[in-house]
C-alpha cells in the first residue's frame, strides 16, 4: 500500500512539473514594432533580429507567411529561445501612426525593400545584434516553419555578430 501511495505521490508531481511547463511555453512571437528597442533587446540577449515587411491587409503570400509559420507553435517555441523579431507592417486600408509609417519607410530603405510593393512583399530580413544582414528573403511558397528554423539554425551557427 505504502508502494501505491508512493507511486501515485510520483506520478502527481511528474504530471504537475509537466502542465506547468508547458503552461509557461509561449503561444505566441512577440513582435516589435520598435527597430531601436528591438536592437537594445539583441544587444542585452546576444539575439539576432527577424524583421518581417508585410502588407498585413492586402499581401497574400505575407498572411500565409504569417499563418503557416509565425503562428505556428513549432516555430513560436524555437524563435522564442533563439531571435527576437520585428514587424513592419504597410497596410492599405488600417492606417498606421505617421510615426510609425515613418519609422517603417525608413526600414524599407534601409534594407532595400522594392518600392513596388507586388515586388518587395513580403520580406524577411535578418540582421545580428550589431545590423549585419544575415538573409534577405522575398516571397514566400509554402515551404513552412522548417524551412525558416533551417535557414535560422545555419545562421547561428555562423554567426559573427
Amino acid at each position: 500500500m505504502k508502494q501505491l501511495y508512493s507511486t501515485i505521490f510520483v506520478l502527481a508531481l511528474f504530471l504537475s512539473i509537466s502542465i506547468n511547463v508547458k503552461a509557461q511555453q509561449p503561444k505566441s512571437l512577440v513582435w516589435f514594432l520598435d527597430y531601436q528597442q528591438v536592437t537594445k533587446f539583441a544587444e542585452d540577449e546576444n539575439k539576432p533580429i527577424l524583421l518581417f515587411f508585410q502588407g498585413s491587409d492586402w499581401c497574400e503570400q505575407g498572411k500565409e507567411l504569417q499563418r503557416d509559420v509565425f503562428d505556428n507553435e513549432q516555430f513560436v517555441l524555437y524563435a522564442a529561445k533563439r531571435i527576437l523579431c520585428l514587424y513592419v507592417d504597410f497596410p492599405y486600408k488600417n492606417k498606421l501612426s505617421d510615426e510609425q509609417n515613418s519609422h517603417n519607410n525608413k526600414l524599407k530603405k534601409e534594407f532595400n525593400i522594392p518600392a513596388d510593393y507586388e515586388k518587395g512583399f513580403p520580406t524577411i530580413v535578418i540582421v545580428s545584434k550589431s545590423g549585419k544582414v544575415l538573409l534577405h528573403e522575398t516571397g514566400y511558397n509554402g515551404q513552412g516553419p522548417q524551412s525558416l528554423i533551417d535557414k535560422i539554425n545555419l545562421i547561428l551557427k555562423n554567426i559573427d555578430n
